[in-house]
């Protein structure tokens, strides 16, 4: 094998490597993101009931957009962050809405925290155990090369 091949052959598996760990620390990021928003709606989060005022449809999924009527009187119309599955406009659901921004509410019987944040954070886990896989792919190789006497 050549110097230039073998400084090639390393260039690609640094860059095979740096992009792997950077899916993962995007992964670990959302992650993290979407367990602090959970987090704070589970620990001061107001329960109250909603009205389905519109439905309208989405990227992937329609979007409900519902009326409560929060604990200081206020009267807020915001869309769900999480959709409550079923629904049709008039219709009355329970909400858990954050105080200090009422516009983040969600159906109370929902719980997707385990899509939301097991998911993201074990592809964050499968991206790092690939660039940690080629890392050391790459230094046995190596090893293997400076090993082998030169003919």
């Amino acid at each position: 094998m050549s110097v230039a091949a073998g400084c090639e052959g390393r260039q690609v598996v640094r860059v095979r490597v740096g992009a792997l760990l950077v899916c993962a620390a995007v992964f670990f990021i959302i992650a993290a993101a979407v367990f602090f928003f959970e987090y704070a709606l589970a620990t001061r989060g107001v329960t109250g009931t909603g009205e389905i005022v519109k439905i309208r449809n989405g990227d992937t999924h329609p979007v409900y957009v519902v009326r409560f009527t929060t604990a200081a009187g206020r009267i807020v119309v915001a869309e769900l962050m999480t959709s409550p599955g079923r629904g049709s406009v008039g219709d009355h659901l329970g909400v858990v809405y954050d105080p200090q921004d009422p516009q983040t509410v969600q159906p109370v019987d929902i719980d997707p925290y385990y899509l939301q944040v097991v998911l993201p954070a074990a592809a964050g886990v499968f991206f790092t155990a690939g660039g940690v896989w080629e890392y050391r792919k790459a230094s046995r190789r190596k090893q293997r090369i400076e090993a082998t006497p030169p003919t």
